[in-house]
């Protein structure tokens, strides 16, 4: 009889144990990428378009409503006209769920220049873990601004 109920607490013991582990994987991620969305906003502040590319994966693409997809040295080129229009950025996430080494996010975007709203909008992230770090792989944006107020130089897109 004591054989029998060990295996049965062993089985259900198992899947339980499997499981705290995978929502701690899960907890870890969503404060890892929290962490790194505060830094992120310090950065901005610094002014340094190299600094903030330094977040992505080396192969990362940006996807920015309107503007098709931003690549490879583009990137920072991507960050250097947000940061000229913007010093100030704050990110609130609404979901992160990770699996594994990747992890998917939601939420809202506020650019400011000074006090001055300069764009907002939506976000969806796709982070891949890249040693102990999370960085972001995929970036989709949509801006609240619209396409002919960018072209005018009002929204980081200006120049793609």
């Amino acid at each position: 009889m004591f054989k029998l109920v060990n295996k049965y607490l062993i089985a259900t013991l198992i899947p339980l144990v499997l499981f705290t582990s995978y929502v701690k994987a899960e907890q870890d991620s969503a404060q890892q990428i929290r962490d790194t969305q505060v830094q992120v906003g310090k950065d901005f502040l610094k002014n340094d378009a190299n600094l903030i590319a330094s977040y992505f994966t080396h192969d990362a693409q940006i996807i920015f409503n309107g503007f098709g997809v931003i690549k490879d040295e583009a990137l920072v080129d991507f960050w250097q006209a947000t940061l000229d229009i913007g010093n100030k950025v704050k990110f609130t996430s609404k979901e992160i769920n990770a699996l594994g080494d990747t992890a998917v996010e939601y939420g809202n975007y506020t650019l400011q220049n000074g006090a001055k709203l300069v764009d907002s909008g939506k976000y969806i992230s796709i982070w891949k873990k890249q040693g102990n770090t999370l960085k972001i792989h995929r970036y989709m944006v949509v801006s609240t601004r619209n396409k002919a107020e960018s072209v005018k130089g009002k929204t980081s897109a200006a120049s793609y």
